[in-house]
């Protein structure tokens, strides 16, 4: 069965690979975590600014940057 998705006004003539959020806005605000490991640490972070997470570019740890409630 075919499934079928409406077009909004703000849609018609952009790209068709234009990403647009079409859900309820579930959180108030937008949370950004920075997790950094290797074999044998993890540390998990709250940060305010991306701008923040800048400063593990250069460990030889893995970096994970998560964003929850990307809304806006």
């Amino acid at each position: 069965m075919a499934r079928f998705v409406k077009k909004y006004k703000h849609e018609i003539g952009q790209s068709p690979d234009a990403i647009y959020f079409r859900g309820k806005k579930k959180i108030e605000n937008v949370i950004l975590r920075l997790i950094d490991f290797d074999a044998t640490n993890l540390t998990e972070s709250p940060i305010e600014k991306v701008k923040d997470a800048l400063t593990y570019q250069e460990t030889p740890t893995v970096t994970w940057f998560n964003i929850d409630g990307l809304h806006n």
